[in-house]
C-alpha cells in the first residue's frame, strides 16, 4: 500500500525554502473513510503551497487522490547517479525495459511513490541510464539514490500463469509441509534464476531459496502464502 504521508512530504518539500523543517503527520479524522494529513511548513512558504486561488493546494490534493488508487509493482532500483546531467544508474527488474521505461510514461520513485515522467534511457555496461523529464541536473536527482522504482499495474499487461511480480512475493508467509517457517523479505535477481530472501522464524537468520519449481511447490497470493519443499541445508 502506498504511504500517502511520504507522497505528500515528497511533493511539498521541494516547494519550501527550508526543506528540513517540513513535516507531514496523520491526524485523527471523524470520518473512518477519510485520511486527514496535516502539513507543517515554514510560514513564509504557506502562500506558495496554497497558490493563487488555491490552485497549488488543489493540484496537490488531486495528486494524492490519484496516488491512493494506484497499485504499483517494482521494476527497478536506482543505484547511483551518472554524470552531471541528471542521469540515474538503474538496476532493471523487468524483462521488458522498453515498455516499463518508455519515453513520456509515468514511473514512481521511493517509498512515497513520487510520480515522474520518463524522458529517455540508454544502456551502458549492462546498466540502464535513466533520464527524468525536468530533472536534467545531478543536484535534482541525487536524493533518489538507493530508491526503488515502481510502475502502476494499470500500465502493465497481466503476467502469464505461473509468473509473478517481485512485489507480489514480498511478505508472503513461507510454509514447509503446512508448517509456517518464516516470510519472504524480498526477491533478488541471479545470473541463472531469481532467489527468495526468506527470514527464518527458527533461527532469525535470512536465507536465499532459488525461485524454481524444484524448490517452490506453490504460490497462493490470495491467501498470502508460499509453500516450499523440505530440503536439507535449504533453511
Amino acid at each position: 500500500m502506498i504511504d500517502l504521508e511520504k507522497v505528500l512530504l515528497n511533493i511539498v518539500k521541494p516547494l519550501c525554502s527550508d526543506q528540513d523543517s517540513v513535516m507531514v503527520k496523520q491526524m485523527e479524522s471523524l470520518n473512518d473513510n477519510e485520511l486527514l494529513l496535516y502539513v507543517y511548513a515554514p510560514s513564509d512558504d504557506i502562500a506558495r503551497l496554497i497558490g493563487k486561488k488555491g490552485m497549488m493546494a488543489n493540484s496537490i490534493r488531486q495528486m494524492l487522490q490519484v496516488a491512493s488508487r494506484i497499485e504499483n509493482v517494482v521494476i527497478g532500483k536506482i543505484l547511483n547517479t551518472f554524470g552531471i546531467k541528471g542521469e540515474l544508474k538503474v538496476a532493471v527488474y523487468s524483462d521488458f525495459p522498453e515498455e516499463r521505461f518508455a519515453s513520456d510514461s509515468t514511473i514512481y520513485i521511493g517509498e512515497g511513490h513520487l510520480p515522474f515522467t520518463v524522458d529517455s534511457y540508454r544502456m551502458h555496461k549492462g546498466m540502464m541510464l535513466l533520464l527524468l523529464k525536468d530533472n536534467h541536473d545531478i543536484n535534482l536527482v541525487e536524493r533518489y539514490k538507493g530508491m526503488v522504482i515502481y510502475k502502476s499495474k494499470d500500465d502493465i499487461a497481466p503476467l502469464p500463469e505461473g509468473e509473478y511480480y517481485f512485489s507480489d512475493l514480498c511478505d508472503l508467509d513461507v510454509y514447509v509441509e503446512d508448517i509456517r517457517i518464516g516470510r519472504v523479505l524480498g526477491v533478488e535477481e541471479g545470473l541463472r534464476n531469481n532467489n527468495l530472501r526468506i527470514l527464518s522464524e527458527e533461527d532469525g537468520k535470512e536465507h536465499l531459496v532459488p525461485f524454481l519449481p524444484v524448490f517452490v511447490k506453490d504460490v497462493d497470493l490470495q491467501n498470502g502464502r508460499i509453500d516450499i519443499v523440505k530440503m536439507e541445508g535449504l533453511l
